[in-house]
């Protein structure tokens, strides 16, 4: 109960609005309805295979008009080129111990479509799903990528140990290897005590305690509106394990060079 109570401090004190009001609080009850009303209806098996790397993206934000676009000088077409890359570089770095699964949830044409296929093993769709449709709403952009992993993760038989979950849009230039610990792997940045949610490697957690995590995260940064990078140094019953270098770079919102 102590350690429940400091972690919920913690989190109040990285809030960016620390209130929770009812509407707020009603939202985020709608939404996990809709996740788990409107779960995935195609079972995603992965075969055994080493690595799996979860890439999460919105290479359209501006397909909806009620939809946040954080960045709207960000055009799709460049965001797709972005896309691509990353998946070459995982391919590159890891070949062929990665299985590489592509969520999207914006609408995008049939020959991006075809080309983010042609490069992944998996390329699941999200664009209509009413849970994802809701969660693009927030202005809180890390609700829309939470749902979509825990969606993914609710619908997925056979998890490997390890899990890479990536940004879309940054490369890797250096592989990671696979840890012994169990936990979840991150860059830490002291200057703004938060972590890096652009790449984190999980090892060795069952699939209930990932979707138990997300879920915990979602409710934080839905109701107080915090900074996903900040919740998940809160995770309770997790073994957080810091990275000196997560192996990634690319362009912040296509402007602002990192090398992480």
């Amino acid at each position: 109960m102590r350690h429940w109570a400091s972690t919920m401090t913690r989190v109040h004190r990285h809030a960016s609005s620390a209130v929770c009001t009812p509407w707020r609080l009603a939202k985020f009850s709608l939404l996990t309805c809709l996740i788990f009303f409107y779960r995935l209806k195609r079972t995603t098996v992965i075969p055994d295979v080493r690595r799996l790397f979860v890439v999460t993206s919105c290479t359209n934000p501006s397909d909806r008009g009620f939809a946040t676009n954080h960045n709207p000088n960000h055009q799709s077409s460049q965001r797709a080129q972005e896309l691509y890359a990353t998946f070459e570089s995982i391919r590159t770095c890891h070949g062929e111990d990665a299985y590489i699964v592509s969520l999207d949830n914006s609408l995008l044409d049939e020959s991006t479509e075809r080309e983010i296929s042609s490069l992944t093993e998996e390329y699941i769709s999200l664009a209509s799903n009413r849970a994802i449709l809701m969660s693009r709403t927030s202005v809180n952009k890390a609700v829309p990528w939470l749902a979509k992993i825990i969606l993914f993760l609710m619908s997925t038989k056979n998890l490997p140990q390890t899990l890479d979950f990536v940004v879309g849009r940054y490369r890797l230039y250096q592989g990671i290897p696979q840890p012994s610990d169990c936990g979840a792997f991150y860059v830490y940045h002291a200057s703004n005590h938060a972590a890096s949610t652009r790449y984190v490697m999980y090892h060795k957690l069952s699939r209930i305690h990932l979707v138990s995590m997300f879920f915990y995260t979602l409710l934080i940064c839905y109701v107080f509106n915090a900074s996903a990078e900040k919740v998940v140094l809160t995770w309770p019953f997790c073994p957080l394990r810091r990275l000196h270098i997560n192996g990634l770079e690319g362009l912040v919102n296509g402007i602002d060079y990192i090398k992480e």
